[in-house]
């Protein structure tokens, strides 16, 4: 093992720590603390460009703006990733990193972590919250994130990136509560709901 492989292994131990300190929170448990309510999101309720779409790439744009730290394209690796959508909506909505850098299933915990006075980890979703999904059809081993508009108790509505087709946008799309959870679910969730 070289010298550099041994370094980097290093200064990996206190960041997997770190990731661990917080239970995993998937639906049933008592941890829930989201509520309802609307971002007051001004597009239009299901609104979809798809991978080749140019105003798809303009969107795209102003998500990878401000410092984002997923990498647009890197090589021949389309970088429109859920990761970097709800980094960047994040953004739009917070005017801070989320702190996120990691695979979709675990963006929620590190929001958490990052911001620990203004996020709590929660089974329930509330507005303008960030969700992680632990397995999806589409990312098996990655999971997938994603950002909450609203949720009125019967329903919720997120946007998300990397949908239908490679770096396909969904915009305030609505889901009823049980169909999100029976899509996006299955494995576990959880939301990095804004305190109250």
């Amino acid at each position: 093992m070289g010298p550099y492989v041994l370094l980097i292994m290093l200064l990996m131990i206190p960041i997997l720590a770190l990731l661990n300190t917080h239970p995993k929170v998937s639906l049933g448990t008592e941890v829930s603390a989201g509520y309802t309510g609307s971002s007051n999101i001004t597009i239009k309720e299901g609104t979809y460009y798809s991978g080749s779409d140019p105003a798809n790439y303009r969107i795209w744009d102003s998500i990878f703006a401000n410092g984002n730290p997923f990498p647009k394209y890197p090589g021949s690796y389309d970088g429109r990733q859920c990761t970097a959508f709800a980094w960047g909506r994040f953004y739009q909505t917070y005017h801070v990193s989320s702190g996120a850098r990691g695979d979709g299933k675990v963006n929620a915990k590190e929001i958490v972590l990052a911001h620990p006075e203004q996020f709590v980890l929660s089974s329930t979703p509330a507005p303008n919250s960030v969700f992680s999904s632990e397995w999806t059809l589409g990312s098996p081993v990655h999971g997938h994130v994603g950002y909450v508009e609203s949720f009125d108790g019967q329903s919720i509505w997120i946007s998300h990136g990397n949908t239908q087709t490679p770096g396909g946008i969904q915009l305030n799309w609505k889901y009823s509560w049980q169909d999100f959870k029976n899509h996006f679910c299955k494995r576990g969730c959880s939301f990095a709901v804004p305190k109250k």
